[in-house]
């Protein structure tokens, strides 16, 4: 038997690399496929010749050996071709398996039930797949008997297509329906953005009994939903004139932390910083921009600075009275200032403020029917109320604690004072006795 010429069954030359070995085994086993070349016996011989060429020059070690005069080791080529057939059906199985998981899921795009019998026995024309108990079973068997399965795939989409327009015709009003809804909350929506608003900011009782407005406007009517969608410019206006102070919370947060931090009282402050309103809050939230917002806040920090500069300037200029400036005995003396008093006035100040606002609040509350700014109003006074009862708080405390200082001063035990001081006199005197006796001896 004459050696092959492996080379040249390839159309190669001997120094070709392993890439242009493959290249020109594809070329050439794609040409002479028995797939491609069925019944042609010369063919299949010369699939057969340029496989087993690629079996010896695509092994390094194979062909080191057929290069020194060997013949490669044998080639089984039955086997390998064996092998083949069974890889090509395995690659079929999966392509059917495909088209069969694929319609299903089509099945189930037409509105058909997820249960795996349902889904094999849908409702369509039975014919389809008689005598089989299942379309799918029907599809393998053609499969197995190397039947083209492709027109009953499309006979079952096109049932399936049949079906949908069905059950679409009978929930066409309220499909339809629904599409409207989509539309016009989609345009409710479109109108908010455009004027840099969400449905939260909408008055929330513009969505009760619900929580969630989406909730709302997807339970109203038609024609209700179309209503609210011609309110909506109205809702929309009252929700910016109220947020124009939306960040007047945050500056008022910052403010109470300067408060505390500086531990100054506003109404301590200039009060001009407030016209023409008398308390911060509602000057506060009064305020209908950002840049007045923090305008206010630095005048604020800016008056706090002052009071702070002004106790540190009178600490430093202090004088002793009786070096520079001596006071005469003639002179007239100043008013004293009694301290108990003052804080008695300011406390009767605050507790007056304190059950005035309550009193306010409660008139605002028995209001059944307030309109958006009584609520702001109200909100405003809670807060203010809290703020006051806050500070009524700290006064109490100070008061205590100044009060229980006062009283473990005056309990302090004078008497030894006196006492020692009697006896450091009556020492002195007997040592002086004792030493004038001494001087007589």
């Amino acid at each position: 038997m004459s050696r092959k010429d492996y080379y040249q069954i390839l159309g190669i030359s001997k120094n070709a690399t392993q890439k242009e070995i493959k290249k020109a085994y594809y070329k050439l086993a794609f040409k002479y496929h028995p797939d491609k070349n069925r019944g042609d016996k010369v063919a299949e011989e010369k699939f057969k010749e340029l496989a087993e060429a690629y079996e010896v020059l695509s092994d390094p070690d194979r062909r080191k050996n057929y290069d020194a005069g060997g013949d490669g080791s044998s080639f089984d080529f039955d086997e390998w071709f064996k092998w083949e057939k069974e890889n090509i059906r395995v690659q079929k199985e999966w392509i059917l398996e495909a088209r069969i998981q694929n319609t299903k899921a089509y099945f189930v795009f037409c509105g058909m039930s997820l249960s795996k019998y349902y889904l094999e026995n849908p409702p369509l024309a039975p014919s389809l797949w008689s005598p089989y108990s299942s379309w799918v079973e029907k599809a393998w068997d053609m499969f197995d008997k190397n039947i083209d399965y492709k027109p009953l795939f499309k006979q079952l989409q096109q049932a399936a297509d049949e079906f949908w327009k069905k059950q679409e015709g009978q929930r066409g009003e309220a499909l339809d329906e629904k599409n409207k809804k989509q539309d016009v909350i989609k345009s409710i929506i479109s109108m908010l953005s455009d004027n840099s608003l969400t449905l939260d900011e909408l008055d929330s009782n513009l969505w009760k009994p619900y929580d969630d407005p989406i909730e709302k406007l997807w339970n109203m009517e038609i024609e209700e939903l179309e209503g609210f969608k011609n309110h909506l410019p109205t809702e929309m206006k009252k929700s910016q004139e109220k947020g124009k102070n939306k960040n007047a919370n945050r500056v008022e947060e910052e403010m109470k932390q300067i408060f505390d931090s500086e531990k100054v009282w506003p109404n301590s402050l200039d009060p001009s910083l407030w016209n023409p309103y008398q308390y911060w809050l509602e000057k506060l939230y009064s305020l209908k921009t950002d840049d007045e917002l923090e305008d206010l806040k630095s005048k604020v920090l800016a008056a706090i600075e002052e009071i702070k500069k002004d106790n540190q300037d009178g600490n430093s200029n202090r004088e002793e009275p009786d070096k520079k400036h001596p006071v005469s005995k003639n002179s007239p003396k100043p008013d004293k200032i009694n301290p108990d008093k003052v804080q008695k006035d300011k406390k009767s100040d605050l507790i007056a403020e304190i059950e005035k606002l309550k009193q306010e609040i409660q008139a605002l509350k028995n209001n059944s029917n307030k309109t958006p700014e009584q609520q702001t109003e109200l909100a405003k006074k809670e807060n203010k109320l809290r703020e006051l009862e806050g500070i009524m708080k700290k006064y109490d405390n100070t008061n205590q604690d100044i009060e229980s200082g006062s009283k473990s001063n005056n309990n302090f035990p004078t008497g030894w004072i006196i006492g020692g001081g009697i006896l450091a006199v009556g020492l002195t005197v007997a040592a002086l006795v004792i030493k004038k006796k001494k001087r007589k001896k």
